[in-house]
């Protein structure tokens, strides 16, 4: 599937087939609508991204954060002035807490189901990194 990095509707339906058709996790979602599977095969991408999903499989940090750092880094721009951008766009948004079970608890006590919340997640994270790429 072929990224248009200056088109965010394009990355959000990209998200939305990985997430909603394919049950791919927050990492796989966010690596996959930004990275361009011709270069690495879409497959080996959603594996590399699997374990950085729901906090690293133990509920620790945030995959849709995790992630997110990974695209910075693969289009080198995780420069200290976006990695703080990135950060403080995730607190701005989340809170200052980047666990996932925390995050899930609070999501919780919120009544806001888990899909929904993780959901929400990625397309604002989604949106953060669009914004910093594109800058």
């Amino acid at each position: 599937m072929n990224k248009k990095l200056n088109d965010f509707n394009s990355i959000l339906e990209t998200a939305k087939h990985y997430r909603d058709e394919l049950s791919f996790n927050c990492a796989q979602t966010i690596l996959l609508s930004f990275l361009p599977t011709d270069e690495l095969s879409e497959n080996t991408l959603r594996n590399i991204a699997s374990p950085l999903g729901a906090g690293m499989k133990k509920g620790l940090v945030c995959g849709a954060l995790s992630a997110s750092l990974l695209v910075l880094g693969y289009y080198k721009v995780d420069t200290a002035e976006n990695i703080n951008k990135l950060y403080s766009k995730f607190e701005e948004n989340f809170g200052d807490n980047y666990n996932c079970a925390f995050l899930l608890k609070k999501a919780t006590q919120e009544k806001v189901d888990r899909k929904t919340h993780c959901d929400n997640m990625i397309y604002t994270m989604l949106k953060i990194v669009f914004d910093i790429l594109n800058n």
